[in-house]
């Protein structure tokens, strides 16, 4: 919300429809879970200032860090887009997906600024690549976050890890 308040135009690009991730007491929703998600993410993205989200629609809990198409899709939306940061997933999180996108995202980021693969789009250099920290339980989250707002003076603070290998300096 930050960022869309300062002007930066922000996008969310999921790499999987998330057809898998209904909860064990939710079975009966499993037929509708990918439009309830994407519901629930168009309306998050209004209340964000989000001025775009996209889906790659890869299946779910089967992300290969390895698959060539998925790594030039996320060159493409680098290049289509334009970042200067870029975040995703932190590269120690529990799920295998989060872990295999962290890993496409961070080289991609840097493949997405090399004389490759024209037919992904003019080359773009990312300045910075942060891998978000979720801390799990919600009652948790909150406290933690009041915990790093107040290490830096405000009522809130989320953190993120650098993932990114290039040197930056970063403004908002």
């Amino acid at each position: 919300k930050k960022l869309s308040n300062s002007g930066i135009e922000v996008r969310v690009v999921f790499i999987t429809n998330g057809k898998t991730g209904v909860s064990p007491g939710n079975l009966e929703i499993k037929e509708e879970i990918v439009s309830t998600r994407m519901k629930e993410a168009k309306e998050a993205a209004k209340i964000l200032g989000i001025s775009e989200l996209k889906s790659l629609d890869f299946e779910c809990q089967k992300v290969d860090s390895k698959d060539q198409d998925l790594f030039h899709k996320v060159i493409q939306e680098i290049r289509s887009f334009k970042p200067q940061i870029v975040i995703t997933h932190n590269t120690h999180d529990n799920h295998r997906d989060h872990r295999s996108i962290s890993e496409v995202v961070v080289e991609a980021c840097w493949k997405s600024k090399e004389a490759i693969h024209v037919e992904l789009g003019d080359m773009h250099e990312v300045t910075d690549v942060w891998g978000m920290v979720v801390d799990g339980i919600f009652g948790y989250m909150s406290g933690l976050s009041k915990v790093r707002g107040y290490s830096i003076g405000a009522t809130a603070g989320e953190a993120f890890k650098r993932l990114s290998i290039n040197p930056a300096k970063v403004v908002f």
